[in-house]
């Protein structure tokens, strides 16, 4: 399908990035990543690469993470419009789990919120949105630590 390829092709992976991505880290030493799950998991070519590359990165370089959920299969013809179909984290999908689990576990998390806009979110109230990603990030969080036994 020519969204598919279109946003496979729009999406930068772990894998294809690995070498700048460890340059950054060790030319600024006081840098950290900001990982978005959905980036990750809509554009991945090979989850176990990149999980093996989040699993190299020093804990305290990986502190952050982005949710938002989603279908797998795309939803519009354009990147854009695609964006505009996020989802709160379970309402979707992707497997927030297994990225939140491996990041967790390194010890370094720092904050983790959703990022989300478009139609799940457009006819809420400022508090209905805030009380929604809260509680469906905790959500999220509570199960990759579960899923990980801690």
């Amino acid at each position: 399908m020519a969204a598919q390829s279109a946003l496979q092709a729009s999406e930068i992976t772990l894998t294809r990035t690995k070498s700048s991505l460890l340059y950054v880290i060790e030319l600024y030493h006081f840098a950290v990543i900001e990982l978005s799950h959905l980036h990750l998991l809509k554009g991945t070519q090979d989850l176990s690469a990149d999980l093996q590359l989040l699993s190299e990165i020093p804990a305290e370089r990986l502190a952050n993470i982005q949710l938002a959920d989603a279908l797998i299969a795309p939803q519009a013809e354009e990147l854009y419009a695609e964006g505009r179909f996020r989802r709160f984290p379970g309402d979707g999908e992707l497997d927030i789990t297994k990225i939140v689990a491996a990041i967790d576990t390194k010890g370094g998390l720092k904050r983790i919120g959703t990022e989300i806009f478009g139609a799940a979110i457009d006819e809420l109230t400022l508090a209905e949105a805030g009380r929604r990603s809260a509680a469906t990030t905790e959500q999220a969080l509570q199960l990759a630590r579960a899923a990980k036994g801690n």
